[in-house]
């Protein structure tokens, strides 16, 4: 009888185990990993905007730099070639000689007339080539404007520095550098403060009116075909 016993009880203990395995393998067992997939998911969707956003910045930016980048780099305090950068040690120079301090301000004119006379010099002879280039009518009219403004520049530049020269009574170099002014710009306020500071210095003289008149009378006489009066 006991033994009976023994025999139903093993038989419903297999039973059971029986139906739990068949349970087990047709229910949805929840995986350990589902979460995680999840986050990682959800890290690579926030990854994906933010490498977009990114990307959308840098080209935002981009636009920014090619904006930056029409801006005139002469107008530039940070360009060492820049116009108002050399304008700025012009001035420096000139501030340097009120305060006496000739030699400092005679190294700082040298330097910033030299490059002016060749960056003028440089943007002409970039003219000359780009005028015949076919599509470049406008490129070719900048670097003639920026001929031009060099040599203004550089026009300031020499008739401060020929004051400099009669500070330093070194009047045969300043004459050199007031008539350079005057060639140049022979119509400007400039031309002509350069041509008075050569009648300043004594090497050449204002002419007055009646001895004006005898002077054309004089110069008529000499070559009728040629007339000209001081400062034309």
């Amino acid at each position: 009888m006991r033994v009976k016993n023994w025999v139903l009880i093993a038989l419903l203990v297999t039973v059971i185990n029986s139906a739990n395995i068949t349970n087990a393998q047709t229910r949805e067992i929840p995986s350990p990993f589902k979460n995680k997939v999840t986050k990682i998911e959800a890290e690579k969707t926030k990854q994906t905007v933010s490498n977009t956003f990114k990307k959308a910045t840098q080209q935002k930016n981009s636009k920014y730099n090619q904006a930056e980048l029409k801006v005139n780099p002469m107008e530039d305090m940070n360009n060492p070639l820049g116009l108002l950068r050399i304008e700025e040690k012009v001035n420096r120079a000139a501030y340097l000689t009120k305060l006496k301090r000739y030699a400092e301000a005679e190294k700082e004119f040298k330097e910033q007339i030299d490059w002016l006379i060749d960056a003028t010099e440089h943007h002409t002879n970039l003219f000359k080539v780009l005028r015949n280039l076919d599509n470049a009518d406008a490129q070719a009219g900048l670097e003639r404007e920026l001929a031009l403004q060099h040599a203004v520049l550089r026009d300031i530049a020499i008739y401060k520095y020929a004051n400099l020269q009669i500070l330093q009574k070194n009047y045969k170099k300043a004459v050199e550098l007031l008539v350079d002014v005057v060639r140049s710009q022979p119509k400007t306020e400039l031309g002509f403060s350069a041509y008075e500071k050569l009648q300043e210095v004594g090497f050449t003289f204002k002419v007055e009116p009646e001895l004006e008149d005898a002077a054309l009378q004089e110069s008529s006489a000499g070559d009728p075909g040629q007339v000209y009066k001081i400062g034309q």
